[in-house]
């Protein structure tokens, strides 16, 4: 590829994203409004199988659905790599929400940052005793 075409390549792409930042703005975030309201109702399904009335986050309980996300358990299997969004949503409702769980954005970045299975809602003792030897609070 010509330094040419990769200028034109790398101008093409960012007006997609300046477009598409726009039309977020524009509406809020809300574009793909029907989308957005089918993701509630696959959250809704999903939490209601685990006794909630409505969206919750399963560590927490916050229940501001548009906080609220899809998380595995366990490694995200192959087959739902490249998937987000409400194509994730689908493929989850029609696997019956297997090794699923519904995390709010804290809970589930916590997970990711401390690297456990758990966020740190749930630190162990040793954790807990770790954070005490340097005088940090647990809440």
């Amino acid at each position: 590829m010509t330094p040419q075409q990769k200028a034109a390549r790398t101008r093409k792409r960012r007006k997609a994203a300046k477009d598409a930042y726009e039309k977020k703005v524009k509406y809020e975030g809300l574009f793909k409004i029907d989308e957005k309201k089918e993701y509630y109702d696959i959250l809704s399904e999903c939490s209601k199988r685990e006794g909630y009335s409505k969206p919750t986050c399963f560590c927490c309980k916050m229940n501001d659905w548009k906080f609220l996300v899809f998380d595995h358990k366990t490694k995200r299997p192959d087959s739902h790599k490249g998937k987000s969004g409400i194509g994730m949503a689908r493929k989850l409702q029609k696997e019956n929400f297997k090794g699923i769980q519904i995390l709010c954005h804290n809970c589930n970045t916590g997970k990711e940052i401390y690297g456990t299975k758990h966020c740190p809602h749930h630190l162990s003792a040793k954790g807990r005793t770790r954070l005490e030897s340097v005088k940090l609070p647990f809440k």
